[in-house]
């Protein structure tokens, strides 16, 4: 929830805005400490699944601190990265060394951004061009982020992996972000409900906030993986996998990814979509004005399960459930 006002203190949403300001350029300027160094190479590996320097995407003897690679990082650094020595995040480190000599509003909002962690939102409707309205997918919970710089290249029914920080009674994201189509939807709650119930085997009792907290680099590795299954299946097209080519996943597994799949697609056909005017898949695939939107976002669907399928990983066969489902 936002920070909430001092007693018997009206405090401007221009007092709130300097705070978040000033907030974030101490908070970087800690993170960036030649203390750290170390610790955000190790970071950037984790972050990228990379065995070592050569791996990464970026050199980081002349990384750009504007370039995406960087800002996602070192966002995730910040805020759910744990140091190697102490265990503790930066920003609590930040907060215990730091915290005692800032400003009782800049101490509010630290104690909410504290909190908060990267989640899956969908893009409800743009208002404005300068703020948007979101649903936390997991939890149905519903927001308002004020952000005129992202609102204008957002759609209706764009799903965005990002940090919330709350500013008074508004609500900023923390950097840049992540966003995917309409159609990563399915796939994306699978790939999260799926790792929560793992993470939870490990960690009884775990709540969801926990998980992503933990786990947050899960969008990162989502985005390579989905961009690279894409680009080499349009390369080499939908060949069958040679026997050597098959994935190695215990049958176990595999059914359950592709049982959670189908459940996922199936409960997608009776959602009410943003991208569709809020009508659900099914109602569209019968209005001629929104079934070429439809049509767009099934073919895009196909060519990510047939992706996954090419790849020996645990796919929905999209060709036999449209048929099935009359969408053909």
């Amino acid at each position: 929830m936002p920070p909430q006002s001092a007693p018997k203190q009206v405090i401007t949403t221009a007092q709130w805005v300097a705070a978040d300001a000033s907030l974030r350029e101490a908070i970087s300027r800690f993170a960036s400490q030649a203390r750290f160094e170390e610790e955000f190479l190790r970071a950037f590996l984790i972050y990228w699944s990379a065995e070592d320097e050569e791996e990464l995407p970026i050199d980081l003897e002349h990384v750009d601190p504007d370039s995406e690679e960087f800002l996602l990082t070192f966002e995730w650094f910040v805020y759910d990265y744990r140091e190697s020595e102490s265990g503790k995040r930066i920003i609590d480190l930040f907060a215990e060394v730091e915290g005692p000599r800032l400003p009782a509003l800049q101490r509010q909002l630290l104690d909410a951004w504290r909190r908060q962690c990267i989640d899956l939102y969908e893009v409800q409707r743009i208002e404005n061009g300068r703020r948007y309205h979101v649903l936390r997918v997991m939890t149905g919970q519903p927001c308002i982020v004020d952000d005129a710089p992202s609102a204008g290249f957002l759609s209706p029914g764009d799903l965005l992996a990002v940090r919330l920080l709350p500013v008074g009674d508004r609500w900023y994201p923390s950097t840049l972000f992540r966003s995917f189509s309409p159609a990563d939807l399915p796939r994306l709650t699978v790939t999260l409900r799926l790792g929560y119930e793992d993470f939870q085997r490990q960690h009884p009792g775990a709540g969801w906030e926990e998980f992503l907290r933990e786990n947050g680099f899960l969008f990162n590795d989502y985005t390579l993986e989905r961009r690279a299954l894409a680009e080499a299946w349009h390369e080499r097209g939908e060949s069958p996998l040679s026997p050597e080519e098959e994935d190695e996943a215990p049958a176990k597994d595999r059914r359950r990814w592709e049982t959670a799949l189908r459940q996922a697609y199936e409960q997608w056909l009776e959602r009410p979509s943003p991208a569709l005017q809020m009508q659900t898949p099914l109602e569209a695939a019968s209005d001629p004005q929104l079934r070429p939107r439809l049509k767009d976002i099934l073919q895009e669907m196909g060519e990510i399960e047939a992706s996954f399928a090419w790849a020996g990983e645990p796919a929905l066969d999209w060709q036999a459930f449209v048929r099935e489902k009359g969408l053909l």
